[in-house]
């Protein structure tokens, strides 16, 4: 019973403060864990024989970089006209030419649709602050709940051979937090 233009202009806005708090998240769990994130040597595979280490440090601040990038470039896309149909023209014409789009054309419309339902839902967050809060918290609780689930499993499975504890909980989730960065990227 929802029209279609208020249930994108909902997920825009849902996007738009989940991103919002997966940063505030990351953030949180950069400050409370880098003695933990700096003692973890790297990443080793085997690949043709060969063993390859790759640190973990810059794959986390990547996937950081990533996930911030997302916010800044709709913003940039919101407020700078320039940006806006830099993207729009050069970017998208440049995506079809080596065909990774197959009409353009139809690209720049839906993306400039995009960009114009992402002003107004900006427009709104900007003027309801209190209810922007409360959806930051309830997405930082939401994350804290999910990056928490490996933990809970290693206890009901008793591999982990201790009790519960606050503090590994708090741990487990912001350890899980840049797990979930590195393998975004991937």
């Amino acid at each position: 019973g929802i029209p279609v233009s208020t249930g994108a202009s909902i997920m825009v806005m849902w996007f738009i403060l989940y991103q919002c708090a997966l940063i505030l998240f990351d953030l949180l769990a950069f400050i409370f864990e880098f003695n933990s994130i700096m003692a973890i040597p790297g990443i080793s595979f085997t690949l043709f024989g060969q063993t390859l280490v790759i640190p973990v440090v810059p794959l986390i601040i990547f996937g950081f970089v990533l996930n911030a990038s997302v916010i800044l470039i709709l913003l940039l896309m919101s407020y700078s006209h320039g940006i806006h149909n830099f993207i729009l023209h050069y970017v998208v014409g440049f995506l079809g030419k080596i065909h990774l789009l197959k009409n353009p054309d139809k690209a720049r419309e839906s993306l400039r649709v995009q960009v114009e339902n992402f002003k107004i839902e900006l427009r709104r967050l900007q003027a309801n602050i209190p209810v922007v809060v409360v959806q930051i918290i309830l997405f930082l609780i939401m994350l804290f709940c999910r990056f928490c689930i490996p933990y809970f499993a290693g206890l009901a499975m008793g591999t982990m051979n201790e009790e519960f504890s606050v503090a590994r909980l708090f741990d487990a989730a912001f350890l899980n937090s840049f797990h979930q960065m590195v393998t975004g990227i991937i």
